[in-house]
Order: C-alpha cells, then sequence, then structure tokens
C-alpha cells in the first residue's frame, strides 16, 4: 500500500535546556508557549502534511505516557523504542513499524523546533514527498535552509548546484565544521542541515542492510524477537 506517513521523533532528553528541560519532561514536552509545548506545535504542523491518520510519535516507553497527555493520538500510532539508540534506532524502529508496507513514505519530522512560515517549510516537504515518488527514485531527501551566518553548531550540506531538477544532488554532509570550513561553505551556497528527512521505507531498510546490520535483522525480527534483536 502506498501512502505518506509523519512521524515525529519525540524521544530526545533536550538536555541543551535544563533545567527546564529534565529527564520526565524534556525540552520538546515543555509548555514554552501558552501552555502548548513544542511537540505539539510539531503534531499540528505534521498534520499540514498528511491526515491526523497518518502522523506517528515514536519514543521510549518511559515518555510514551507523559507524551499521551498533551498528544490526542491513539495507541497504535505510537512507536515505541525498546531502547533509546539515537535516530537510527528511532528509525529502526519506524521501519519495523511499516515493514509490511515497503513502498509508505515517511516524513521523518523533530519535535522540538520553531519554524516560520510554517507553510513555506510544509511547501517544501510536500514538494520532498512528490520528488521521492516519482519514477520509483531510490534516494532520499533532506530539507536545506539558507545559512544566515557561519554557524559552527549545526551540520551542513554541500550540494550540486549545476544539476538543474526538483532537488539538488547531495556531495557531502558535514556535521558542525570549524569556523574556517563553515565560513567556506557559506560562499560555496551550502545550506544548513534542517533534520527533515524523506525517505521510502524500502529505501532505508536496505540502506541499513549494507550500513547498520543488527538495526537491519531487529527490522525483520517478528514481533516476538523484535525487542531482542532492537536491545543486542
Amino acid at each position: 500500500m502506498k501512502r505518506t506517513v509523519a512521524v515525529i521523533l519525540a524521544g530526545g532528553s533536550g538536555e541543551r535546556l535544563w533545567p527546564l528541560s529534565r529527564t520526565k519532561l524534556p525540552k520538546q514536552l515543555v509548555p514554552l508557549f501558552n501552555q502548548k509545548s513544542l511537540l505539539m506545535a510539531a503534531v499540528e504542523r505534521a498534520k499540514m502534511m498528511v491526515p491526523k491518520t497518518d502522523v506517528y510519535i515514536v519514543a521510549s516507553k518511559g515518555l510514551t505516557e507523559q507524551i499521551k497527555k498533551q498528544v490526542e493520538l491513539p495507541s497504535n500510532q505510537f512507536i515505541i523504542e525498546p531502547q533509546a539508540k539515537g535516530t537510527a534506532g528511532a528509525v529502526a524502529a519506524i521501519c519495523h513499524k511499516f515493514k509490511n508496507e515497503p513502498e509508505t513514505t515517511v516524513i521523518l519530522c523533530n519535535s522540538d523546533h520553531i519554524i516560520s512560515p510554517e507553510k513555506k517549510f510544509v511547501d517544501s516537504i510536500k514538494q520532498a514527498v512528490k520528488y521521492i515518488n516519482q519514477d520509483n527514485l531510490k534516494v532520499m531527501a533532506t530539507i536545506g535552509i539558507t545559512p544566515t551566518y557561519p554557524e559552527t553548531n549545526f551540520g551542513y550540506i554541500v550540494v550540486n548546484k549545476k544539476m538543474k531538477q526538483p532537488a539538488f544532488p547531495l556531495i557531502r554532509f558535514h556535521e558542525k565544521p570549524a569556523l574556517t570550513i563553515a565560513k567556506k561553505y557559506i560562499k560555496q551556497g551550502a545550506y544548513w542541515n534542517s533534520g527533515y528527512f524523506v525517505f521510502r521505507i524500502d529505501f532505508i531498510t536496505s540502506a541499513f542492510k549494507t550500513h547498520a546490520k543488527k538495526h537491519w535483522q531487529a527490522i525483520n525480527a517478528d514481533t516476538n524477537n523484535w525487542v531482542e534483536k532492537f536491545l543486542k
């Protein structure tokens, strides 16, 4: 079945916002704006991309009950990580959830971002979804942000702008470069990496098979062995 789902990564610890952000109430759950948390805003934004029935949240078991107090989604739209294993672990959990829907397209969203203007961002996401699904492409797309200064705490995307198509081919990622390199990237027209990705389940599962065999084995485990394989 071909469909598009928006999956929100909500398992982060939000350590940079300490002491407001704590183990049991990480940054994405803190009510910062008129009693509205960043996660609540992320869910509303996701519903601009896909129907509410196709909005999912991935988080560890310890955070799920806290999230359910803020977000009205049925239990089957929560993807539970047996243990926090970073973004790769979360994506592996997503692939396990949808392993019987290999043609499903995933919009991987963050739960702790402020985005403005939202409509322009959502339009970019929808363009990426359309691009991923044209001609059965075997690629992954990410959203770039035009830098305003040489920030060294962000990742950079270097692309080939000579190629005229809806999306620029990637040359390289560079996570948190030194200041001199960040300045060089800005002169070259590189983008900040937003951390929002669009991919099909079959593509990313194949990538795990090549680059992260243990995650791939967990993805393909049956329900009874899923937790054991994931924790290895």
